[in-house]
């Protein structure tokens, strides 16, 4: 998996087959999910085990900097995706909020999370490319990688944050340079 995901994006095209086995997965998913949700929910012992645990506030999630899901599920409409990278400046989608932050709230967000992904997916279905722009023989080389990062990260600043969401928060690299070529230094910052 990891391999699959590069610099500038796949690191081969997607086959044409795997667009409709996608179309397929849209129409079984959200009834599969609402079967499994149907039946934790009308579980009293899960549900008694999750009310009123876990329970973290404002204070908290500023004193650890905590992002993503659990900051959706203390009412804090915080979602990175927000500031319109990518494809999602066209997209319609909805940042889901909860009251309580406690386990319940976390799980509730992440089921309509889930849901409100298939919308997103649905959309970008459209603006997918199935063309790759570099050749995939250049990106297998080391060469080819120092390529790619002098073409995509050239930095005109001295120093550049940049942030992305991720399914458990906010993924970031922070990456200072000695010059518009030259990487300094680069931390990158896993969600939590």
């Amino acid at each position: 998996m990891h391999m699959y995901l590069d610099i500038i994006g796949l690191c081969i095209d997607l086959p044409l087959v795997i667009i409709d086995q996608i179309y397929k997965w849209f129409s079984v998913f959200p009834i599969k999910l609402q079967d499994v949700h149907s039946v934790l929910l009308t579980n009293r012992i899960w549900k008694y085990r999750l009310i009123d645990v876990g329970i973290i506030n404002k204070k908290i999630l500023e004193a650890y900097a905590l992002s993503g899901i659990i900051t959706r599920a203390s009412k804090i409409k915080k979602d990175l995706r927000l500031l319109g990278y990518e494809y999602y400046s066209i997209i319609q989608w909805g940042v889901l909020t909860a009251v309580t932050g406690d386990c319940l709230d976390r799980y509730l967000i992440r089921m309509n999370e889930c849901l409100e992904s298939v919308k997103i997916i649905q959309q970008l279905m459209i603006h997918i490319k199935l063309e790759c722009t570099i050749s995939n023989s250049v990106i297998n080389t080391i060469e080819g990688m120092i390529f790619l990062f002098i073409c995509y990260f050239l930095l005109n600043e001295r120093m550049v944050y940049v942030r992305s969401e991720a399914p458990k928060g906010e993924n970031g690299l922070f990456i200072v340079s000695s010059n518009i070529i030259n990487v300094y230094r680069v931390k990158i910052r896993s969600p939590d």
